[in-house]
């Protein structure tokens, strides 16, 4: 009886011992392979931060040369190239502007025909737009307000005058339009102030092309792994053409002056 409990206990024990070998192993082959997973994604937050490197360069040599960048080494297998872009000469659609802020059109420098911007406005919503055409004429400053929204009960209220109807521009539709005259000899900017609520505004040229409005520069990062790896970063910046701050204003077009 006594040998048959000693074997029965010396069952359990090396049964136990596989189970506790088991569980050990299982461990240390998960602990193994989370160890691996993080050292994989430290490397790829790696790469990715050097390719972000090499976009974050071809943005700001783009910008210095005023020109696209073809490809350029930096070394330790990063890289970059830049495509330069003036645009907006024929027209534009801008992205969402809130309530308060203003979208620049540049006047000066457009073709001798052209005779009006088309102002598209009210994109999904029901936005009222304040206009501001800069002039000089005769060495005068002088600014031509406007004042368009489509929502009559609100025209009665803020008298602005009710635009023309919108349409599709560029993909875009608009509830509402108008064509605001000017001169390329005389006008300088048109300013476009977006009330009540957000919404795209879309600029047409009328009789020609405007100006350029803002410079486009698509930079491509990449970061050579292997010779069959790569990890690329794309970035893309959007500038304004250099016109004055809404804040000289009043000193530009007025007999004012700045005083701090």
């Amino acid at each position: 009886m006594e040998v048959m409990v000693r074997k029965s206990e010396s069952g359990q024990v090396v049964l136990i011992l596989v189970l506790a070998a088991t569980v050990v192993g299982t461990l240390v082959v998960s602990l193994a392979s989370r160890s691996t997973v993080n050292l994989r994604t430290q490397t790829l937050d790696t790469e990715r931060i050097k390719a972000l490197k090499g976009a974050e360069s071809g943005v700001e040599q783009a910008l210095l040369s005023q020109s696209s960048v073809p490809v350029t080494g930096l070394g330790d297998g990063v890289s970059y190239v830049a495509d330069y872009l003036d645009e907006g000469g024929t027209g534009m659609v801008s992205d969402l502007v809130d309530p308060g802020d203003v979208v620049d059109v540049l006047i000066e420098g457009a073709d001798s025909g052209v005779n009006g911007v088309k102002i598209y406005f009210s994109s999904g919503s029901s936005a009222a737009v304040k206009i501001s055409e800069y002039r000089v004429v005769a060495g005068n400053y002088l600014i031509n307000s406007y004042a368009y929204d489509g929502e009559i009960w609100r025209v009665l209220a803020n008298n602005f005058s009710i635009p023309g109807s919108g349409g599709t521009f560029e993909e875009t539709v608009f509830e509402s339009s108008k064509v605001i005259s000017v001169s390329p000899t005389t006008s300088k900017l048109l300013r476009i102030m977006v009330l009540y609520s957000a919404s795209k505004i879309g600029v047409k040229p009328v009789g020609g092309n405007l100006p350029d409005q803002q410079v486009v520069i698509s930079s491509v990062g990449t970061y050579s792994v292997s010779a069959d790896v790569d990890v690329k970063k794309r970035l893309e910046l959007r500038k304004e053409m250099e016109k004055a701050p809404a804040v000289f204003d009043r000193v530009l077009y007025s007999n004012a002056r700045l005083a701090q």
